[in-house]
């Protein structure tokens, strides 16, 4: 072989020995990337679990947020009870002042008419002891008049005896001159 044909294949040999190094200088780096993507792969797996762990939390936020709104929409609707029931009350206390006022309105009535009926019970006490005394000075009179009456009666038979007669034909006389005069 000739000389250049020596160095065309002395520069091949180079050429090949440079390739060979830079192949196996490529592989050792692509072992290098290779464990870079394992480590990558490590990572992004441990990413993925952060991102379901992430992903359950963020469901348990929206149920939570679900739960709370339903609570606030329940909240909202007692809310919404009470004020119809503070309404409600607000309404029947208005009614029971009014009936208050009427009730003081007829009590303040019934003072007077209580104060009317003092002064009538006062004026028919007054009646009544004025009405004792005639009773008492009636009953006086009675007495007096059943006294007189016994002795009338009395002088009558004691009559009857000295004139004679009888007693029955003369308390008829009695009576016929009593009912003539």
């Amino acid at each position: 072989m000739n000389d250049e044909t020596n160095k065309l294949l002395e520069a091949i040999l180079i050429t090949l020995q440079d390739n060979g190094k830079d192949i196996r200088d490529l592989k050792t780096e692509m072992r290098g990337v290779k464990d870079e993507i394992k480590l990558l792969g490590a990572r992004m797996a441990n990413v993925e679990t952060a991102v379901l762990g992430l992903d359950k939390r963020m469901a348990n936020v929206e149920t939570a947020v679900v739960s709370n709104t339903l609570a606030i929409q329940q909240l909202d609707k007692r809310m919404a009870n009470v004020e119809t029931a503070v309404v409600s009350n607000t309404l029947a206390i208005q009614q029971l002042d009014k009936r208050m006022a009427n009730v003081e309105v007829a009590v303040l009535g019934l003072d007077r008419r209580m104060a009317n009926v003092e002064l009538v019970v006062v004026a028919n006490s007054e009646e009544m002891k004025s009405l004792n005394a005639h009773v008492q000075e009636n009953t006086r009179e009675i007495r007096l008049l059943r006294q007189t009456t016994e002795r009338h009666d009395e002088e009558i038979t004691k009559l009857i005896e000295v004139f004679g007669g009888d007693i029955r034909d003369l308390k008829k006389r009695v009576s016929n001159l009593e009912t003539k005069s």
